[in-house]
């Protein structure tokens, strides 16, 4: 495992989060820092019996469900494309 593979982002990251929906992520570079910023998902080791683990405590907690519903609305005001466009279109200018 490459370290292009640890430091990447997959889009449905965000688009959970733009939906307000908790998720199961792997324990990558770049998950862990948002979700150490933002508490938007359960970080897990990519083994069956990990996942099975973080499925089951998103499950049948519904406290943490919650906690993580909530936060995904919070981390909306930071992690959104008007925000980022902003940052994304003078780089593009410069080209």
């Amino acid at each position: 495992m490459g370290l292009s593979y640890q430091y990447s982002l997959a889009n449905k990251f965000f688009d959970y989060i733009q939906a307000g929906i908790p998720q199961i992520c792997s324990n990558f570079i770049e998950y862990k820092h948002l979700n150490d910023t933002y508490s938007v998902a359960i970080l897990s080791a990519y083994d069956i019996e990990s996942i099975k683990k973080s499925l089951h405590l998103l499950i049948e907690s519904s406290q943490i469900r919650v906690e993580l519903t909530n936060n995904c609305k919070k981390a909306t005001k930071d992690l959104n494309w008007e925000l980022e466009k902003e940052k994304l279109i003078p780089i593009y200018k410069g080209l």
